[in-house]
């Protein structure tokens, strides 16, 4: 072999052991090469002959499921052939509390509910369910929106400006945008106010925008919540809203819900799926002006597991 020839110094015996570890070396090549071929033939595509990674990624595959339902649905009529009631069908624990939704029931204390928005679980639920019902509000009843629209204007468009600067204000161009458009009559049908909500263009900013507007009144009013952010382990109402309010995607507590109700003299009404509970626990939260208004101001949501949902009623 060249290699060999290259050392007319060598000892006989190393050039003997030198060509076993060379033949050695060539045979370990061979058999790794004609192992890697059939695999190489397995990871390629008939049709197209090229490669792919068969191994998948289950966390990947959730995150495409995720991005592939809407922002925010079509409202599903609550019958027991629905998606929420397939769902829990196998489910006795909560079964029984999803038919109490559109079932009269002496053994629940709902209310009784005709449809459901289903929202996209990406931490974001919560705010894509009230804003978009915030806006229906303004549009069913005008004076609450012009009410609304000087709420956005006048107090949230200033602090927001101080709090978290310039940038912010394209924030509070989308969110007032829509409201201005339902005030003029621009936006006058609840298919309008659905399709401004969720473009998917500006949808982060609106969610943004009322992350930012809670945020600045949670700050505001510190002294009310800060019991309840010490309870969830925060040391103060500016650490609860760095971590959990203001970043995208972060889900929301019974805390927002609070200060959502508050900030736009909306009630919310929360019908909560707890485990073992049996039934319903409904819950009420935010303003007693709303409830109280003709027409009403309420938002209802149901609470499932770890996710909201907009219920209509």
């Amino acid at each position: 072999m060249p290699i060999v020839e290259h050392a007319p110094n060598m000892p006989r015996n190393h050039k003997k052991k030198l060509k076993v570890c060379i033949l050695t070396t060539f045979l370990l090549s061979s058999i790794i090469l004609i192992t890697l071929i059939p695999i190489a033939a397995m990871n390629r595509d008939p049709n197209n002959g090229a490669t792919f990674n068969p191994i998948k990624n289950p966390v990947s595959e959730m995150q495409n499921e995720v991005q592939s339902t809407p922002l925010l649905s079509q409202p599903e009529p609550l019958t027991l052939t629905c998606a929420l009631a397939r769902a829990y069908e196998t489910d006795d624990e909560f079964y029984n509390q999803v038919l109490s939704l559109f079932l009269a029931s002496p053994e629940s204390g709902a209310s009784v509910y005709r449809a459901i928005r289903y929202a996209r679980g990406d931490g974001n639920c919560f705010y894509r369910c009230v804003s978009f019902r915030l806006y229906e509000l303004m549009l069913q009843d005008l004076v609450f929106g012009q009410h609304t629209l000087m709420i956005m204007q006048n107090t949230i468009r200033p602090r927001m400006h101080q709090q978290f600067g310039e940038g912010s204000m394209d924030f509070c161009f989308i969110a007032e945008g829509i409201a201005q458009r339902i005030c003029n009559g621009e936006l006058y049908t609840v298919d309008m106010v659905y399709e401004a909500v969720v473009n998917r263009e500006k949808a982060d900013y609106l969610i943004l925008y009322f992350r930012y507007a809670l945020s600045i009144y949670l700050r505001d009013h510190a002294d009310e919540f800060v019991p309840f952010v010490m309870g969830l382990g925060f040391s103060s109402v500016e650490q609860y809203c760095e971590t959990e309010v203001e970043p995208l995607s972060k889900e929301s507590d019974n805390v927002e819900v609070r200060a959502f109700g508050q900030l736009f003299d909306v009630t919310i009404q929360v019908e909560a799926m707890y485990p073992k509970a049996g039934k319903l626990t409904t819950i009420q939260v935010g303003s007693v002006q709303g409830k109280n208004a003709h027409p009403p101001s309420i938002i209802y949501l149901l609470l499932q597991p770890g996710h909201y949902d907009l219920l209509e009623s």
